[in-house]
């Protein structure tokens, strides 16, 4: 048990690419809720950007990670890079019990950073 408490949390890269499942998605959306393809766009869009806005306040980082995701939705066949970085040293256990209480304070210790290129 004592070597679990010194295992720490390190980077973690995500990298999605776009190969038209963003627009199978947008298809179904536009299906399912009866819209045009452009209205279930901007939807998708609307939902990524005020999802994380209760999340904020804890972390500032998550508004520029929802606009990222936002522009990887609006024009598709992009890459969407998201890197999660630790703030300072944060122990694996004690953020698994953090995250049961209150999972946004996690965001805290991490800084989020986010790019879409084509």
């Amino acid at each position: 048990m004592a070597a679990s408490a010194a295992v720490e949390v390190g980077p973690i890269e995500i990298v999605v690419r776009d190969l038209g499942g963003l627009d199978l998605i947008v298809a179904d959306v536009a299906r399912k809720q009866n819209l045009s393809h452009d209205a279930a766009r901007r939807m998708l869009v609307e939902t990524a950007t005020q999802a994380p806005a209760a999340l904020a306040p804890s972390s500032p980082d998550l508004s520029g990670l929802a606009d990222t995701v936002a522009h990887f939705i609006e024009a598709p066949g992009g890459k969407l890079s998201i890197s999660i970085m630790p703030k300072g040293r944060v122990p694996l256990l004690p953020l698994f019990v953090t995250a049961q209480g209150n999972p946004a304070t996690i965001l805290a210790q991490f800084r989020i950073q986010s790019s879409v290129t084509r």
